[in-house]
């Protein structure tokens, strides 16, 4: 609620000041990616200027930047975290994929290559959601290759990201068909978000269970691919923190333009992605390669932030986890009610071999 008060707030005094004036985009892909690969600590082979993704990746935040400053209402606010998201994740993508690292260099490069088939998402909210069905699906087919090279360290929590990204994708199909289909306000009102969260509720406990099992492992015996893998698959959760939020900014945008009504809970949905990113986002962005102290504190953060958003999912009957217990490791057991022998076999192996008594 307080959120909601201050965001109103907000709005009210952008729109006294003008808020639709004209803007200039600087960020620029270009420069960030030319300051990584001058920098003789990262010392990649892929820095050259032949990253041809660099354009359609400028298209992506240009185009979405742009739509973003014409939104009304309370969605101007949430699309300007999420843009502040983006070009964070955005930087730290190129940071690692001017890296020495035989897992984050090609893993960043792979997803900022896949990053760039957003590039026509713009214009408008009701475009960005448009454009958006139009692509996740070659979006989550390209990121779970990604992820697909990560058996080797986490085992069947690899494959059940994977099953996770998929029920994302089901979800949000799901959802834009609908919700595109509508030609009034109030057949859009009634198409209900909420089935996007709690498949990208399952997607969070996922990365942060396999966080949470190497933060928990005294022993320190993790090996460094695994906190990589592990990095790759916080960006990739990251990114899609941002696109649930920022369909839901685009959401809301369409029905504050139509006088229509936001519903209580994606109110409730709206505060709690905003504290995701607002955790989550900094946390990342502190990470650095060779890795050091920060990334033992982004994985604390995951698990915690994940803790943090079980309990107001549940709290406001949201999330799929309503009445089951909401750490991560409890969270696991509903997760994985099927193949528990399994999941155990592979936190197991994450920790190579702990012998600590």
């Amino acid at each position: 609620m307080l959120l909601k008060l201050l965001l109103a707030s907000v709005v009210l005094l952008k729109v006294a000041n003008g808020q639709n004036e004209d803007h200039q985009v600087s960020f620029s892909v270009e420069k960030v990616w030319q300051s990584y690969s001058k920098n003789e600590k990262l010392s990649s082979c892929s820095c050259n200027d032949n990253a041809k993704w660099k354009e359609g990746v400028q298209k992506y935040f240009t185009g979405t930047r742009k739509a973003t400053w014409n939104f009304r209402g309370p969605s101007y606010d949430l699309a300007d975290n999420v843009m502040w998201t983006k070009e964070n994740f955005f930087t730290k993508l190129m940071y690692f994929a001017n890296s020495n690292s035989t897992v984050l260099t090609p893993s960043s490069t792979a997803i900022l290559e896949t990053m760039a088939k957003c590039k026509k998402l713009g214009k408008s909210s009701l475009v960005i959601i448009s454009e958006w069905d139009k692509v996740l699906s070659t979006i989550i087919r390209e990121v779970k290759g990604v992820v697909s090279k990560f058996s080797k360290h986490f085992g069947t929590l690899a494959s059940a990201f994977n099953d996770a990204l998929t029920c994302v994708y089901c979800a949000f199909s799901n959802f834009m068909r609908r919700f595109l289909r509508c030609e009034t306000i109030e057949c859009k009102q009634e198409v209900n978000y909420i089935p996007i969260v709690k498949k990208y509720q399952i997607l969070m406990n996922t990365v942060a269970l396999i966080a949470e099992t190497i933060v928990d492992n005294k022993c320190n015996t993790a090996s460094p691919e695994a906190y990589e893998a592990e990095t790759i698959l916080i960006l990739i959760f990251q990114f899609f923190s941002l696109a649930v939020q920022g369909i839901n900014s685009c959401v809301q945008d369409i029905l504050f333009q139509e006088n229509g009504v936001i519903a209580e809970n994606i109110w409730a949905l709206s505060e709690s992605m905003h504290y995701v990113l607002l955790q989550i986002t900094p946390a990342v962005a502190k990470v650095v390669y060779p890795f050091d102290e920060s990334i033992q504190e982004l994985l604390t953060t995951l698990v915690n932030v994940t803790i943090a958003f079980n309990t107001s999912v549940k709290r406001t009957s949201l999330g799929v986890f309503k009445g089951v217990k909401i750490t991560v490791g409890e969270i696991a057991e509903n997760l994985f009610k099927d193949a528990s022998e399994k999941l155990r076999k592979d936190r197991r192996k994450i920790l190579k071999g702990c012998k600590c008594n």
